[in-house]
């Protein structure tokens, strides 16, 4: 009996790692598939003639490199604010008593289920008003908005049980708090800072509302240089589909290469929480 229900749970797991990688392995293959294959009928899995001119294509296009660079700048800068500030926020919330501590977490809270579209005008006049339109630090800003109650939430819920007896020891052997912040609380939460950073550093990544609006054009990510492939004639698929693929790896890799703060970023603040 066991032995079946191992491989039942086997069998679904196989069934689920197909279904959520699928869609990664067709872009693949279709990123490397001439335009006469990628519209003929049906459809042909496996590419007859492999080609990489949609990679050089791209590669030696200077936006698609610059759009990249961007992406980088805007991704990096946002995620090390929004860190920054909510490894505070969420410290001060959950040690510090003060009134409308609670009303303020939950308003954090309450922001994840509005629409980023909903508050977007606001945003551009506020952005134009200041003459951020076009600009980094526009598109930081505005990520900023839906980026910082994310982070002070995740880490909430991890600071929340954090054992309170090591922060004290610390200060009753003479740190401050804000020492026993850098040398107890950051470097014992490091799987879950990490994995917070990771899941930010993805959100402002793949941001394409923001980013199309608040850039204006002048601030191209990948997101918004992958959109434009998408024209009223026909989508240029052969670049469409190998951009995708290059705007993809750097998230994929850090995702492997920090799996492991990942897992046990999630499993702590599961317990945690």
């Amino acid at each position: 009996m066991k032995a079946f229900t191992k491989c039942i749970k086997l069998l679904v797991s196989l069934i689920l790692l197909l279904y959520t990688t699928f869609p990664f392995f067709w872009l693949l293959l279709s990123s490397i598939k001439y335009p006469i294959e990628l519209y003929s009928i049906p459809p042909k899995f496996f590419p007859q003639d492999p080609t990489l001119k949609g990679y050089i294509a791209v590669l030696r296009d200077y936006e698609f490199v610059r759009s990249l660079r961007n992406t980088l700048i805007i991704s990096l800068t946002t995620t090390s604010v929004a860190l920054a500030i909510g490894t505070l926020s969420a410290y001060a919330i959950t040690r510090l008593r003060f009134r409308g501590r609670r009303t303020l977490f939950l308003s954090f809270f309450i922001t994840q289920f509005i629409p980023p579209i909903v508050v977007l005008i606001p945003l551009y006049l506020i952005m134009q008003k200041f003459k951020l339109l076009g600009s980094f630090q526009g598109v930081i800003t505005t990520q900023l908005t839906f980026l910082l109650p994310y982070v002070i939430w995740l880490l909430y819920g991890y600071f929340i049980r954090f054992p309170y007896e090591l922060e004290e020891a610390a200060l009753v052997d003479g740190c401050s708090r804000f020492q026993a912040i850098t040398k107890v609380i950051l470097p014992l939460s490091a799987p879950g800072l990490v994995s917070t950073s990771i899941f930010a550093f993805v959100a402002s990544w793949n941001d394409l509302l923001y980013a199309l609006v608040i850039g204006m054009g002048r601030v191209k990510t990948i997101s918004v240089k992958l959109a434009e492939y998408i024209g009223e004639a026909r989508i240029v698929y052969e670049l469409m589909f190998p951009g995708a693929i290059i705007g993809t790896l750097p998230v994929i890799l850090l995702a492997l290469v920090f799996q492991r703060f990942i897992i046990q970023g999630l499993a702590e603040g599961a317990l945690r929480g």
